[in-house]
Parts: structure tokens; sequence; C-alpha cells
């Protein structure tokens, strides 16, 4: 549903390295999304993690939970590398996010957001990074909460490894830009890519 395809449009010099932290998954292995929501078991189904601009990051792991609803978790962060980011409201370097979706007869009928806040802070590590690989390893712990804050708080917590797939951002209006876009295109015809992870 939300997060079925994402386009890609370039790859940014990154130098290739790997780093870990020995308290978090290993770089090598499979790709996961898992952890607890309200105390229940959460797997993903399908992960999507971009690269933006090499700086932002953001991994959302989704889960069809039935034929009409579909629970999305997100983590975003502004300052790509390894650490320990506080998940606070979206004016700070991390947010993190749990979105509800219900359809029927594949329409949206209603979709709620709760918010990691600066009120109850939460957690994210990135305990993981080689970006020859382009794969992120990390754990998280947040509450969400509506907005406004009207309805109960669920409390959030896992882990991940995570291949991320990079996203060149280009200014508004730069003609010389949107032709690099199109070349690229041509270069590279498999940009548009399944929402799965490799």
């Amino acid at each position: 549903m939300g997060h079925t395809w994402l386009a890609t449009l370039g790859i940014p010099a990154l130098m290739s390295a790997g780093c870990s932290d020995s308290g978090g998954p290993d770089l090598s292995g499979p790709a996961f999304f898992t952890g607890t929501l309200d105390g229940v078991s959460w797997v993903g189904d399908t992960t999507v993690a971009i690269l933006s601009g090499g700086s932002t990051l953001s991994i959302t792991g989704a889960r069809l939970v039935s034929a009409t609803e579909e629970q999305d978790i997100t983590l975003s962060l502004q300052g790509f590398g390894p650490g320990i980011y506080m998940l606070a409201d979206q004016s700070g370097p991390a947010v993190a996010a749990l979105t509800v979706m219900h359809v029927d007869n594949h329409i949206l009928t209603s979709m709620s957001t709760y918010l990691s806040s600066s009120q109850h802070p939460g957690e994210l590590r990135i305990t993981g990074i080689s970006t020859s690989d382009s794969v992120v390893t990390g754990s998280f712990a947040f509450e969400a909460a509506a907005q406004p804050d009207t309805a109960p708080h669920h409390h959030i917590s896992g882990g991940f490894r995570v291949r991320y797939r990079t996203q060149v951002v280009y200014p508004p209006g730069c003609p010389a830009c949107q032709a690099d876009i199109r070349a690229a295109a041509v270069a590279r015809p498999g940009l548009l890519i399944g929402g799965g992870i490799d």
C-alpha cells in the first residue's frame, strides 16, 4: 500500500567503509525490521530504507495486519552516522512514527498517525553502517502519541538490519539538475525499485 515502490535518482559519492557497535546487530546476514508494538510481537513484511542527499535516513517497516489494516513504523534521522539519537518531535534531528491505515475494497478509509515527542523522548541507536554494501543496523524504542495528544499512547521498540537506497536531492528550478536526472534514468532504466529489501 503506502510503501510499495520508490524511485531513486542517483548515488552520492560515499566513502566505502564499515563500522559496527558490538551492542547491535551484525552487519552481515539477512535484512529484518522487527520489534514489539504495545507488548505484542511485530515483524515487518516490507521494509524501505532511503538515504537522501547523503545525510537524511528514512526507514519504514510495513506490516499487513489483515486484509483491511496496514501498520507502518517509520524512523527518520538527519545527520546519518553511528550513534545514539533522541527520538522527539519533528523539530529535532530524529523522529519516529506509527501509521495505522484501514482500507475497504482497496480504498483508504482512515489513517491515524502517532509520533514520538519531546515530552516522552525515545531513542534511536545506529549501531552499524557499511557504506560499501549500503547496510545499516540499529535499534529503537519510543512512545508514540496522536497529534493532538487525545488518544492512548503506543509503546514501540525493536531492531533492524536493512539495505538502504540512495537518493540525490536537487534544488528546485535547476535545469542542469533535471538534465542529470534524465541522463541517469536513461543510463539506469531499473531505477524504479520494488518495496522489498535485497
